[in-house]
């Protein structure tokens, strides 16, 4: 599901505004992002199924990628970030509401040029993802 930015003084998406958000700041994960670079654009996932169709092209997102479990049943939530595998930056990363979300593993984000916010994920014991720890 896409969407588009809205008009604020600071950036808000899916109903969420920077200024709520646990960490806003740049981060830079160790390492370059590579040279070959397929664009993709404001995302929110909100089911495992638009995870795993997530275009594995895309390793460069312009704007905000949400992670923002609305599966109307425990058999569609979201508990797999694999298909996010060749994803490598993002502008404002969010990850929200995610009850059976154990893990970031697959996860190989290395920059977050904006917005990190990692909250209500119960079952999420460490903000780890590849070798590398986001905070």
């Amino acid at each position: 599901m896409s969407y588009g930015k809205t008009a604020a003084a600071l950036p808000v998406f899916a109903g969420f505004t920077c200024g709520a958000l646990l960490a806003c700041t740049f981060i830079f994960l160790p390492s370059e992002v590579s040279g070959q670079v397929a664009t993709c654009f404001d995302t929110e996932l909100t089911t495992q199924t638009e995870v795993d169709n997530f275009d594995p092209n895309c390793t460069l997102m312009v704007g905000d990628l949400v992670i923002n479990d609305r599966s109307p049943s425990s058999t569609g939530a979201i508990r797999n970030l694999t298909p996010l595998r060749n994803l490598e930056q993002v502008n404002n990363l969010v990850i929200h509401n995610n009850n059976d979300l154990s893990s970031l593993n697959g996860l190989n984000i290395e920059r977050v040029t904006n917005c990190l916010s990692i909250a209500n994920n119960p079952r999420l014991g460490s903000a780890n993802w590849g070798a590398r720890r986001a905070f």
